[in-house]
This record gives structure tokens, sequence and C-alpha cells, in this order.
């Protein structure tokens, strides 16, 4: 499975992507599975870029997928771009799990009794 999936270029240094990774392990503070919270706040759609077997495992929970832009500056050599590529797109993951666990961590959680 490829990580980072380039949808288009609209125009030079300008890409918009698409990120695969593998859903959090672990669970939330009411001690729902990530991958079942996951489930019912992001239902599974297709996938912008799919590729061997990235759909069945997105449809499970296994995988997200988010879409980005991402800019970098002309002039830079194929190597230099892929490494520009390459470190924006694993700071958009890193801000997308730090959010998505803080928006959810307590989701699924109830407490006490209708009387």
């Amino acid at each position: 499975m490829a990580q980072i999936h380039v949808l288009s270029s609209p125009q030079a240094g300008r890409y918009e992507v698409a990120l695969h990774f593998l859903t959090p392990s672990g669970t939330n503070a009411a001690d729902v599975p990530w991958q079942t919270v996951l489930l019912a706040v992001q239902p599974p759609e297709a996938l912008q870029a799919a590729s061997d077997g990235e759909q069945a495992a997105h449809d499970a929970g296994d995988l997200v997928e988010i879409t980005e832009r991402i800019d970098m500056p002309a002039g830079l050599s194929q190597a230099q771009m892929l490494a520009g590529l390459d470190r924006k797109a694993a700071a958009a993951i890193s801000e997308w799990k730090t959010e998505f666990a803080r928006r959810y961590a307590y989701w699924g959680f109830s407490r006490g009794e209708v009387n």
C-alpha cells in the first residue's frame, strides 16, 4: 500500500494528494477501539486513490484516507521535492491523528441510568 498518492498537480509546485495510513491502535478514554470510533464517525466511502486492497482495508476501518493540498517551492530537484512531500505528508498525518484523538477521546462514553 502506498502512503502518498498524487491525485493532481493543478499548477507547478502544488499537489493534491491522498494520504493513507493505518487507523490508530488501542482505545479511547471510554475504552472504545479507535477502529470502532472511526467507522462510526467517518463511515467508509470510495477512496480517492486505491490500490492493493486499500479499499477493503478502508471499508474495514483499518486504513484512513485524508486528502491534502501540498505546496512545494519552485526550483527543487526531484529528490528535494520527494523529501518535502514525505515531510509534509508525515506532518499532515500527525496533525490528523492528534485532532482525531482529541475530538473523540470520550466518544462512546455513557454513564448513569434513565429513571
